[in-house]
């Protein structure tokens, strides 16, 4: 049977599994599984158990769980709120101001909780109750807190990067810090966007102004304390190089355990469901690892990306064609899955190729995640939409849907900027020890 036949049947079967609803990483267990035993040598299958055993148990996987709990217990802390009301006082002279406030704290809960529908929700049960109060429409309270949810994976410490990093082997600090500045062009594209619209359209949002001394200002930054501090411990011990990524994860867990000890009896009550939660999410996040892991085992034994490689090679495709036909691939499945179904797909078909074709795997990381952050908003399964949905039960999905729109194109727009620009990506790790 020739290889584009086989690979064909891989892919069909694979979406056969899919389409069953059951749990993407057990249907690629079963679609590589099947493939082994039709096409190849069943001893091969005790490699299998190998690979899994071994990224199960790895050291390095232990950054995911630890993130994970990080962002669960400062959500548990109540400390999530003060990033909103610090970001409303400062931009209360803001056109729009609190439309911009939910864009900011969004980037600064970021840097805490690594997870876009972590941060949608939380910012989005504050802000976008205090926008519709004060008369903004709801179609932009909630477009825009769900677009500015997905920075949540763009900043670091970002759940989507340890994934892709634990998947191809790049390493998870560079990626991090490759986010920084990312992450900052999107909050000020949000922010200008954000105005730009409001004065194209003035009925989307009164001139309101609220009343704030400097004294209020400074004092409301009492409360982005924490977060600081989480930061400059996580990211700043990662790129001093004075931890790795698993020993920054393990410090930003326990900061976080400190300020629900502080927070209250009724906090520590909620203790051990959050602790169950996150552990839920590991085991969940795990198993995809391992299923696009053993995935990405078999196209490679198979040959299928060095194929695909020399076939584009002797087409004559320019390299940035390639990288354009990839994006437009992530941009398709973003509308149906969500973002860690896309990595354990993606990540190993696609890294073997862009590295044979000289692009920077770091580069392409931060490519990636944002590719996974316009599907958190894309319809008809965008994950954030559900969320704005599920935190506010009386917005209409269109009303979400529309508000959305006008905000994609400036994601695509930052898409396009960090393809062209790899600097802006790449300048910050470049610089580490």
């Amino acid at each position: 049977m020739s290889l584009t036949l086989m690979g064909i049947l891989v892919f069909v079967f694979l979406l056969i599994m899919i389409s069953t609803g059951g749990p993407l990483a057990f249907g690629m267990g079963t679609v590589v599984v099947a493939a082994i035993l039709v096409w190849f040598d069943p001893k091969l299958l005790y490699q299998l158990a190998e690979m899994a055993m071994d990224m199960g148990t790895s050291f390095l996987f232990i950054v995911a769980p630890l993130f994970i709990i990080m962002a669960e217990l400062f959500v548990l802390s109540g400390r999530a709120d003060d990033a909103f009301d610090a970001a409303r006082k400062w931009f209360n002279k803001v056109p729009v101001g609190l439309a911009v406030s939910s864009i900011f704290a969004s980037s600064s809960f970021a840097a805490v909780s690594g997870s876009s529908p972590l941060t949608a929700a939380t910012i989005g049960m504050v802000a976008v109750p205090g926008m519709m109060q004060r008369g903004y429409s709801n179609k932009l309270a909630a477009g825009i807190v769900a677009v500015a949810g997905t920075i949540g994976i763009m900043i670091p410490p970002s759940l989507c990067m340890v994934i892709y990093g634990l998947l191809s082997g790049t390493s998870v600090g560079k990626l991090f810090i490759a986010g920084i500045i990312p992450g900052i062009l999107l909050t000020v594209a949000l922010s200008l966007g954000v105005i730009i619209h409001v004065m194209i359209n003035p009925s989307l949002a009164p001139r309101f102004e609220e009343k704030v001394s400097w004294k209020d200002r400074f004092v409301s930054l009492k409360g982005v304390g924490p977060i600081l501090v989480l930061c400059i411990a996580v990211i700043g011990s990662i790129y001093t190089g004075i931890v790795t990524p698993s020993e920054a994860a393990a410090v930003g867990a326990s900061g976080a355990f400190i300020f629900v000890l502080f927070s209250g009896k009724e906090k520590l009550k909620k203790l051990v469901p959050t602790l169950k939660r996150s552990a839920g999410l590991t085991c969940a996040i795990m198993f995809l690892m391992i299923g696009g892991n053993l995935m990405g085992f078999l196209v490679t034994y198979m040959g299928i990306p060095q194929a695909m490689v020399e076939g584009m090679m002797s087409l004559g495709l320019n390299r940035w064609w390639v990288m354009v036909f990839i994006n437009l691939i992530l941009l398709f499945l973003g509308c149906f899955l969500d973002p860690t179904a896309i990595l354990a797909l993606v990540v190993p078909l696609a890294f073997p190729i862009i590295t044979k074709l000289g692009f920077d795997p770091v580069w392409f990381g931060i490519i990636l995640t944002l590719n996974v952050e316009i599907g958190m908003v894309t319809p008809p399964v965008g994950l954030n939409l559900f969320i704005m949905k599920t935190v506010h039960p009386s917005l209409d999905m269109d009303i979400v849907v529309k508000g959305v729109l006008p905000y994609l194109g400036i994601l695509m727009i930052c898409l396009v900027i960090l393809i062209l620009f790899p600097q802006i990506s790449l300048w910050l790790p470049n610089l580490m020890k």
